[in-house]
């Protein structure tokens, strides 16, 4: 990626020029120059001095010819000792190729609102995981549950549908789809659970996403208490308990067993 030349005129008509090289080990990148001394620029950089003008127009300029290594006659006479040393620290990239801008978060380098939809959705995510995993206060199975459910890896009817065609992937009490946010946040069962919580959630102006991370960061923060957070999380394990009762022992939780559940079981880990 051409950035353009590598320096301007002058801004002072001083012999020594202040110039910015960028803390990069691209062939194609560029220099800026036309600041007085002591000026800051972008981070990650390094303040130079140069002794000459005009000067090269790119940092391969600087190479030996049809090698990828510094000439150090043409540092020595471009630029004050200090500078040459900046300049020689950084490692040159032995690569013809165009440069591009990367994206480091993703994979393949390129940023699209899929990728940072996904990146700030794991940094929710960890977060969410940290506080959970390190409670000494949370029984490992609600734990590990809490891991799985994060990560999108329960064995919920629309995922499990992906790798069989017997398997319908439909909610047996409403029809919609048996995803994430449907089976613990969506559905009649659990939009009852939590609008009997304790504070009172109403899940209809929550995200129908497919997955929980961003509808638990609707009512889940830093400032959350310890024992909300844990009630939290105990009350999502119990809605998923009385959904797999329904799927395979044909048994009808209601909403105030759920609670009673969750209620009788935190008193119980408290007390242990």
């Amino acid at each position: 990626m051409d950035l353009g030349p590598f320096f301007g005129p002058p801004s002072c008509k001083s012999k020594r020029i202040c110039a910015t090289i960028l803390s990069t080990r691209s062939k194609q990148a560029t220099l800026r120059s036309g600041r007085p001394p002591g000026a800051r620029y972008g981070t990650p950089s390094t303040t130079i001095c140069c002794c000459r003008s005009p000067l090269p127009a790119t940092v391969s300029d600087q190479w030996t010819p049809h090698t990828c290594s510094w000439n150090m006659q043409l540092l020595t006479n471009t630029f004050d000792g200090q500078a040459v040393q900046a300049i020689t620290s950084v490692q040159p990239v032995p690569n013809d190729q165009q440069d591009i801008l990367r994206w480091k978060p993703s994979r393949n380098g390129i940023c699209t609102t899929k990728e940072i939809y996904e990146h700030l959705s794991a940094q929710n995510s960890i977060q969410l995981l940290t506080r959970g995993w390190k409670s000494r206060d949370l029984p490992p199975i609600i734990k590990a549950f809490t891991w799985r459910l994060i990560r999108r890896a329960l064995a919920t009817a629309e995922r499990a549908a992906r790798y069989s065609t017997h398997i319908d992937n439909h909610c047996s009490a409403c029809g919609a789809v048996k995803d994430d946010a449907h089976l613990f946040f969506h559905c009649d069962l659990p939009r009852a659970v939590w609008f009997s919580f304790t504070p009172s959630i109403r899940t209809d102006n929550l995200p129908h996403e497919n997955g929980v991370q961003l509808i638990l960061r609707c009512f889940i923060s830093n400032s959350t208490s310890d024992a909300l957070f844990h009630k939290i999380l105990f009350t999502l394990w119990y809605i998923w308990k009385a959904r797999n009762d329904n799927h395979f022992r044909r048994h009808t939780g209601t909403p105030m067993q759920v609670n009673t559940t969750v209620a009788a079981h935190i008193k119980t880990n408290t007390q242990a």
